[in-house]
């Protein structure tokens, strides 16, 4: 298959200290640096970085002989755990390209990711997610471990099994990590890392090329940023078919903090963590982070101290008033997670409202999103970037991927927002998002982040729009208000005028619980679901609840 790479990042944008390495070589940083020191916790199973180290050589072993070389493209839908841990080092040894899949995906969605990526072999277990896949595998015509000569994917050689409870086969891949013995194949330099699945303005989800490179230097800021060292416990919240739990997990080999993982969102179990073990550290939306800390509040236990990702308004103020060390950002796989980093400590709405400043190396540009011209500071737009942090390609997808850069070698991430003076980015949504509404555009994050900032009982908030006769799209605003506040949609539609532009104020409020969110296992925010409700519960109401 032909296909077209990114443009060249010219060498002296530089500032990625990883630049031209490999897994190999973080993993072997921490063995020579924190050899016993502990590596991975998962449930009783504890790896330090020596083990890790020797683990990955005797699975090594045992892919290697099994036909898995440079460049083989290995899809991955496997739980969370120790042993997927070690699979990915194995992998990475080897020079293989991990397909990551998504353990929510049923058969279809697989076989899309199967076909497109030319996958060889697959690795999966008779549960993902706490989730029997016996009927998946039986839809895609696949045996549940061995050769797949039969098989409807001509280019699939076999499938391997990850059930810890099977009877040992020549397939089974905790047979190979208990007994596999012999030389470690020499580690292979293929930057080629992995192929993620980014959803965006096409049909399919886009098949993302990264580079190991990438997302070490993506790891190296993260942890860095965040003061993170080997005396910190990570609770690793991020899912192995994202960047953010790849970035994670490579950054506690750079820096020497322990990772604890768990299979999907326990609340109670990672609370239980938390205060045995003493985790320092975390990252996660801020759904899954509030319940998180009301268990850990409610017990009187310790919070981590130390916290990244994107958590809202609500939860911010909350971390912060804690005294804790909070990193927000911008990031998506095509950056190998991270474009811009927020300063901790921060403080004042620099650190509330913004993203952050880019990392070195790292060029963002705001840009006309009709002339692709650039834009000055304070005037919104597309944001785009360029350096060390580009992703490869969109596998596959050649026009594509030639289409999504300029000549100057800047991607157009199709993301709305602006810089301020002082190089801080403020992201406001995707252009896609964005609710068209009497001719006007508004974006749904700058109504969300207006309602819990301003109004004093709304401690969350998610807008979308939904159709319209009279707009065209009519702006509605979810809203969870503190206990005891009482439900009242003209209050709140009195609190948004004369402070936000009309045709951004919610045409319609809906009052939600804090159960009630949709969201991924890990808590991320389930718009389409939301949209969906909104239209159920309004119907075609809304104009006659204004009086129109």
């Amino acid at each position: 298959m032909t296909e077209t790479k990114t443009p060249a990042v010219p060498a002296a944008l530089g500032g990625n200290p990883w630049q031209g390495k490999t897994v190999h070589d973080a993993l072997a940083h921490a063995v020579s640096r924190w050899p016993d020191h502990e590596a991975l916790v998962d449930g009783d199973t504890v790896l330090t970085f020596r083990e890790l180290s020797a683990a990955r050589d005797r699975l090594a072993v045992a892919l290697s002989k099994r036909g898995i070389a440079n460049a083989t493209h290995v899809a991955v839908h496997l739980r969370r755990s120790w042993e997927h841990v070690v699979l990915l080092h194995a992998l990475w040894q080897l020079g293989a390209v991990v397909i990551t899949l998504n353990t929510a995906w049923e058969s279809e969605e697989l076989a899309y990711a199967l076909t497109s990526t030319e996958a060889q072999f697959l690795v999966t277990s008779t549960h993902v997610a706490g989730k029997p896949v016996d009927h998946r595998m039986a839809a895609l015509g696949l045996p549940a471990y061995g050769p797949a000569d039969s098989s409807p994917f001509p280019l699939l050689q076999a499938v391997i099994s990850d059930d810890p409870d099977a009877s040992p086969h020549e397939w089974s891949l905790q047979s190979w990590l208990r007994s596999e013995a012999g030389r470690a194949p020499d580690p292979v330099r293929n930057q080629d890392a992995v192929i993620l699945f980014t959803s965006g303005s096409t049909a399919r989800p886009k098949g993302v090329v990264i580079r190991q490179e990438g997302l070490l230097g993506s790891a190296h800021y993260f942890m860095e940023r965040l003061g993170l060292g080997p005396d910190d416990r990570f609770l690793g919240l991020g899912q192995y078919f994202h960047a953010g739990g790849l970035v994670q997990l490579l950054g506690t080999c750079l820096y020497g903090t322990s990772m604890h993982i768990f299979d999907g969102f326990q609340p109670e179990a990672m609370a239980q963590a938390v205060h045995e073990r003493g985790l320092t550290a975390t990252t996660g939306f801020d759904l899954v982070l509030g319940r998180l800390w009301d268990d850990l509040e409610r017990k009187g236990w310790h919070r981590p101290s130390k916290v990244g990702c994107a958590p809202g308004l609500t939860m911010y103020d909350r971390l912060e008033a804690e005294g804790a060390t909070v990193v927000m950002m911008y990031a998506m796989s095509e950056a190998a997670n991270m474009v811009t980093l927020t300063e901790p400590r921060l403080g004042s709405e620099k650190g509330r409202m913004s993203n952050g400043r880019p990392l070195p190396g790292v060029t963002v540009r705001i840009c006309d999103p009709a002339s692709g011209a650039p834009l000055p500071a304070g005037t919104p737009g597309e944001i785009c970037f360029t350096g060390w942090n580009l992703f490869s390609r969109y596998y596959g997808a050649p026009d594509l991927t030639r289409e999504s850069f300029d000549d100057e070698g800047f991607f157009h991430t199709g993301d709305y927002g602006w810089l301020d003076e002082n190089g801080r980015l403020y992201y406001r949504g995707r252009y896609s998002s964005m609710i068209k509404t009497g001719g006007e555009n508004v974006s749904e994050t700058e109504v969300e982040s207006f309602l819990v900032r301003e109004i004093s009982d709304v401690v969350a908030a998610a807008v979308v729009g939904i159709p319209d006769t009279r707009w065209g799209e009519a702006v509605v605003a979810f809203v969870e208000l503190r206990p005891g506040a009482a439900f009242d949609p003209a209050a709140l539609r009195r609190a948004c005028r004369g402070r936000i532009a009309g045709y951004k104020i919610p045409k319609r409020f809906l009052p939600i619980a804090p159960t009630e969110w949709p969201t991924t296992p890990m808590g991320k925010l389930l718009r389409k679901e939301l949209r969906q409700t909104a239209i159920e519960q309004t119907g075609g109401e809304i104009a006659a609840h204004l009086g129109s």
